[in-house]
């Protein structure tokens, strides 16, 4: 008699589990897009990468870095600073195809940053 409520409770924990909906899981398109005025062709540049690593690059501008996060709460960044002695800078980052923060500096060596945390 115990085996058979056992296996009652198992099969109905388990009848219950199924009807239960699953959240799908949120995934999160991200990139980053850099820019300068024509007298601020090159800056340096630190980034956010999926596995939240920081990388640092020296680039020309435009730039721009693509990737996946999946994770509710996982913070992505980037910024650039000028490398010239005039012009202006623009950071931004788009989330599933949609500008959500975006910063602009003006001026020798200035920086831009902007951050983003996903679910926000």
């Amino acid at each position: 008699m115990k085996k058979i409520i056992t296996l009652f409770l198992l099969i109905f924990s388990l009848w219950r589990c199924a009807d239960e909906p699953l959240e799908p899981e949120k995934r999160y398109y991200i990139k980053y897009l850099v820019y300068g005025t024509e007298k601020a062709i090159n800056a340096k540049i630190v980034y956010y990468t999926m596995d939240d690593i920081v990388k640092i690059k020296t680039n020309n501008l435009p730039w721009g870095y693509t990737f996946n996060a999946k994770e509710e709460g996982s913070t992505v960044y980037v910024s650039a600073k000028n490398n010239y002695e005039s012009g202006s800078i623009t950071t931004k980052i788009f989330v599933n195809g949609v500008l959500k923060t975006t910063s602009v500096s003006k001026g020798a060596f200035m920086t831009a940053t902007s951050i983003w945390k996903a679910g926000m």
